[in-house]
């Protein structure tokens, strides 16, 4: 892959954000044994909210899978020979399992060959937070008509229970722990686990020292796919700030 343009041979690791904002541009992950990824898939175009050249801070972490604190984590290797042939999948919004377009391409004449349209942004979510006139630790990453992540570092309890009116509410907990009280039930997010609230559900919570959340607002009603009683592994994280 000596052929690729540096800015483009990037790594993104603990909790740095990869964006590509152009529907119809190809793309793929080469990730490590221990890499794992959420991915968001918002129909209408994205407006990035901050400047990613201009962080607040500048904060890195480490994340292991309790028990494997001293595994040494190898970074992928590049894969592809210069003129080599891969197979690329067109996927429309709605497919469903073998309807995807597959197209071979040639590697050397894909990869870092856009002529125009914006490159990819990275971005180190929680090094452009600002605090509000709460008291809040939060930066408004991007949104679109339908979709807008937010991330926030709350000092202890929020001011006041509160409800979206016409938006669900998707918490995406990175580190530490927060108490989370919704009009269903009052119970704990630790690191890597996600819950919700649905539009119209109250809800508040109390953080604890060290909890970093990735929030997600839509107005398209979400839907589980997943039964949440089967869970096939029962992984706990251990998130520690390195820098």
């Amino acid at each position: 892959q000596e052929d690729r343009p540096a800015d483009l041979r990037h790594i993104t690791d603990a909790f740095g954000f990869n964006f590509v904002d152009d529907a119809m541009v190809a793309h793929r992950t080469i990730g490590s044994l221990n890499c794992r990824r959420m991915e968001y898939y918002p129909k209408d175009p994205i407006q990035v909210m901050l400047d990613p050249d201009r962080p607040l801070a500048q904060s890195r972490f480490s994340v292991s899978r309790l028990g494997d604190e001293n595994l040494i984590e190898q970074l992928p290797q590049d894969v592809a020979v210069a003129h080599g042939k891969i197979r690329e999948r067109l996927t429309h919004w709605d497919n469903v399992p073998g309807e995807a377009f597959l197209f071979e391409r040639t590697y050397h004449w894909m990869v870092g060959k856009a002529e125009s349209g914006p490159k990819p942004i990275k971005v180190r979510p929680f090094d452009y937070m600002v605090t509000d006139g709460r008291g809040v630790r939060t930066a408004m990453l991007w949104k679109s008509p339908t979709f807008r992540q937010q991330v926030y570092a709350n000092p202890g309890r929020q001011p006041a229970p509160h409800r979206g009116y016409d938006e669900d509410e998707y918490w995406f907990q990175f580190s530490g722990r927060v108490d989370q009280e919704t009009e269903h039930a009052a119970y704990p997010i630790e690191a890597g686990e996600c819950s919700m609230a649905e539009a119209g559900i109250s809800h508040t919570s109390t953080s604890h020292p060290g909890a970093n959340r990735l929030t997600t607002y839509t107005n398209k009603p979400l839907r589980m796919v997943v039964d949440p009683s089967q869970h096939l592994l029962a992984s706990r994280w251990e998130v520690r700030q390195i820098e």
